[in-house]
């Protein structure tokens, strides 16, 4: 019975207090007898125990410590779906702050059949937390991107790839002028028609149409400036 319940005690330290629990079951190894079976089977339990403790404690203490990267936004863009600006500046924060560090980046073109990498920095030291791509041609409209984003502390290692998705804005069509039989008056009424704009991020409704008269074809003299849906 009093090995039973010696048992039961060292499940006790084993989930209240970490390093009572490590003291008491060494004892409690010492203390077993290896001609009683009983004896013998509760130090197998409790070597295995011993075993796969350190293992508990480190998992607990790498998790508290880990190194990881927050905070990764493209600036100067409202509308990740429609994004304006073809020099690309990203910017991200660490979970802690860390010097001489390793950084690795990729900048992919989204596709059906997988990711096409356009740019890769390779891994090179780089302490800063501020990214400027400048596009030359290769950054076009309407099309989907992921930029990704890893760091190494020279102590934890690597940090978990953080990714951010955006897609570049297409501008909708330019609307077209329908004049019939080349009269825009009915009597002192100006009628125009045109035909609808398309837009590959926005539905027709939400296009918001100008228009504009002037009196000089260099447009400096506005008679009229109205904004309207087409709705």
């Amino acid at each position: 019975m009093r090995t039973r319940q010696s048992a039961a005690t060292i499940l006790y330290f084993e989930y209240k207090t970490i390093p009572v629990f490590i003291i008491f079951k060494i004892e409690m190894i010492t203390k077993c007898d290896d001609k009683n079976i009983m004896g013998r089977t509760i130090k197998i339990y409790l070597i295995f125990t011993l075993l796969i403790l350190p293992l508990t404690v480190f998992g607990f203490s790498s998790s508290d410590s880990s190194f990881f990267i927050t905070n990764l936004i493209l600036e100067g863009e409202e509308d990740l779906n429609q994004c304006i600006n073809h020099t690309l500046q990203f910017r991200w924060s660490y979970s802690h702050s860390v010097e001489h560090l390793l950084v690795e980046m990729v900048l992919a073109e989204k596709k059906v059949g997988g990711d096409s990498t356009i740019w890769e920095s390779g891994i090179r030291a780089f302490d800063d937390t501020t990214f400027r791509y400048v596009s030359l041609g290769d950054i076009q409209d309407g099309i989907t991107y992921n930029f990704s984003v890893r760091a190494k502390d020279p102590k934890l290692g690597w940090s978990n790839w953080k990714q951010i998705e955006f897609c570049m804005n297409t501008p909708p069509s330019t609307p077209c002028f329908l004049v019939q039989n080349g009269h825009v008056f009915r009597g002192e009424e100006m009628h125009f028609s045109f035909s609808p704009s398309l837009d590959m991020q926005l539905g027709n409704s939400d296009l918001l149409y100008q228009i504009e008269i002037t009196s000089d074809s260099e447009g400096s003299e506005v008679l009229l400036d109205t904004t309207f849906s087409e709705t």
